[in-house]
């Protein structure tokens, strides 16, 4: 997949950490931009 960045939520409940909320998103270079639009 590349070059990817996460970001997350976590909460404790009943002494132990369960994921709220996940997001995976994957980077596109600048000078790759408009052809991925293109794409899209």
């Amino acid at each position: 997949m590349g070059v990817c960045r996460a970001s997350g939520v976590l909460v404790s409940k009943n002494n132990s950490w369960k994921i709220s909320h996940y997001q995976l998103s994957v980077t596109v270079k600048n000078e790759k931009m408009k052809q991925f639009i293109e794409m899209k």
